[in-house]
């Protein structure tokens, strides 16, 4: 998910105004603003999915542990 919304910046860029002009410079404002959106919160979920996977990583090998013991 995160390859493809960093993909697109450069794919709005040369649909822009600067490029091709496929659309105005209210389009390029708002795809920008929504992949930024977009991708940052994306990320966010991303670091709290691996913080959580993580985290019971750590508890299942310290019940692990326990049992060895």
């Amino acid at each position: 998910m995160h390859l493809v919304l960093w993909t697109l910046y450069p794919i709005v860029w040369i649909l822009s105004p600067e490029c091709f002009n496929a659309f105005g410079q209210g389009g390029e404002t708002m795809s920008y603003t929504l992949l930024d959106i977009a991708s940052k919160i994306g990320f966010g979920f991303l670091s709290l999915n691996t913080l959580r996977n993580l985290e019971q990583a750590g508890e299942s090998v310290n019940e692990s542990e326990a049992l060895y013991k």
